[in-house]
């Protein structure tokens, strides 16, 4: 939920995202746990090339999430997210580029 919590010697960016960007494929990360409180965004997305990083979560109630994902026969991706507490089914939530962290 922030970087107050992260380790000392992280090597996700020097080491591991570099693996993961010399695919020729794209590759998301999902991450939970990221709405569990009123301070914590309930979700994001961030999209890097052909790297795309969701965290979703739920705890706080008002926007309490999850994400559909969608792979087409095209192996087009897409990414729905799916309000628990939206009223009648209605899409309160919004599309998931409307979660950018910055």
């Amino acid at each position: 939920n922030g970087i107050a919590q992260k380790g000392e010697n992280v090597n996700f960016w020097t080491t591991i995202e570099p693996m993961f960007n010399a695919l020729d494929k794209p590759v998301f990360f999902f991450s939970g746990d990221g709405g569990a409180n009123y301070i914590a965004r309930s979700l994001t997305y961030y999209n890097d090339g052909d790297i795309t990083y969701v965290t979703s979560g739920m705890g706080f109630g008002q926007k309490d999430n999850f994400i559909i994902v969608e792979v087409m026969d095209n192996e087009e991706i897409r990414l729905k997210v799916m309000g628990l507490n939206c009223p009648d089914g209605s899409d309160c939530m919004g599309n998931i580029e409307d979660y950018l962290p910055f």
